[in-house]
């Protein structure tokens, strides 16, 4: 069980350093460079938003670990959560 979850280490470093890589290769070619000051604030402001989302792992993984739902009716009740959850795009 230990060799398997090894296995997949180096992969995921390298996958890890690849996507850094790009983003900052990204960042430099788009002149993006300037840094945004971080701030509580908004990071609450913009955690509204998310809310929602953010309780998914938390239904999928409650129901399973209570007894309540095996993984596959989990991930059905996730995806119908997900359609009722997500914000409306055509009432703008």
């Amino acid at each position: 069980m230990g060799g398997l979850f090894l296995a997949g280490v180096v992969p995921g470093l390298l996958m890890a350093g690849a996507l850094m890589g790009f983003v900052y290769c990204r960042a430099i070619l788009r002149n993006e460079s300037a840094l945004h000051r971080f701030s509580l604030i908004e990071v609450f402001r913009q955690a509204r938003y998310a809310a929602l989302a953010l309780l998914m792992p938390f239904i999928i993984l409650g129901g399973i670990f209570a007894g309540v739902m095996t993984p596959t009716e989990s991930a059905a009740v996730a995806v119908l959560y997900a359609v009722l959850a997500e914000p409306s795009s055509s009432a703008g």
